[in-house]
């Protein structure tokens, strides 16, 4: 299966930093609409053994490398102005408002 993975992604040019495996250890709650909201979540131990899984089986480094040579996201408020959802003057720096 890791191979079919590697030889898929390969030919997208996407690097595969890893793999973890299903693991019922790690399962989260959940209500009828989903995940709970962390602030709802009392399993801060199986959030601590989500992230020990992913430190043995992905390649944290190689994420790291790539996340620093990735452009800047965009801030909320240049995503709703690019949405045509905010204004602004066309002054550098000028403040946005919420389009009408």
């Amino acid at each position: 299966m890791r191979a079919m993975i590697r030889e898929a992604m390969a030919k997208i040019d996407m690097p595969v930093l890893g793999a973890m495996r299903r693991d019922e250890s790690l399962k989260m709650p959940e209500r009828h609409s989903g995940l709970l909201p962390a602030e709802e979540n009392e399993e801060r131990d199986v959030v601590k053994k989500m992230g020990e899984a992913a430190a043995r089986s992905v390649d944290l480094a190689a994420l790291r490398r790539i996340a620093e040579a990735a452009a800047p996201l965009a801030s909320t408020e240049e995503l709703l102005f690019l949405q045509g959802k905010m204004q602004s003057d066309s002054r550098p720096g000028a403040p946005c408002r919420r389009a009408r």
